[in-house]
């Protein structure tokens, strides 16, 4: 999600976390309600964009929440908006393993832990990862990972 323009925009998008806190977390299971929302700056095409990070690396760490992610976005034919949402839920995270951990799951998810036999799901995956609308930052931080894998 992008707001725009960039000062006015991000004091608007700060105010309204408090308040979907207080109107609508009673009425959001408990799990949900952990969630806490940040909003990221990121320079797109030399323009400044106003990113709701709605999902976490920690969030990607839970298997269930992995398994969903990945599933979803299998269906989907893993679309460009789903690498991008890894990317901000990887951006600012200094642990690498964490990123690895979240990478090397992804992969063994995406072929259900088989990739001899759904060699082709790993293909659309890694395939995709490079299309045109994909962020430049979220392609270098998986070559990184590729990389540790081939050497």
């Amino acid at each position: 999600m992008f707001f725009g323009p960039p000062e006015p925009a991000l004091t608007r998008a700060a105010s309204i976390v408090p308040y979907f806190a207080q109107n609508f977390a009673p009425k959001v299971p408990s799990d949900v309600q952990k969630f806490r929302p940040e909003i990221l700056s990121e320079k797109i095409e030399k323009n400044d964009h106003y990113i709701l990070r709605y999902i976490t690396i920690d969030y990607l760490l839970d298997e269930n929440n992995i398994r969903q992610f990945v599933k979803l976005a299998s269906e989907a034919n893993w679309l460009p908006h789903y690498y991008n949402a890894l990317y901000f839920a990887l951006k600012k995270e200094k642990n690498d393993k964490k990123v690895e951990q979240v990478f090397m799951n992804i992969t063994h998810l995406v072929c259900d832990e088989k990739p001899s036999e759904n060699w082709r799901l790993l293909d659309v995956f890694i395939k995709n990862s490079f299309q045109e609308d994909v962020l430049d930052d979220y392609q270098t931080r998986f070559l990184k990972y590729i990389r540790r894998h081939l050497i």
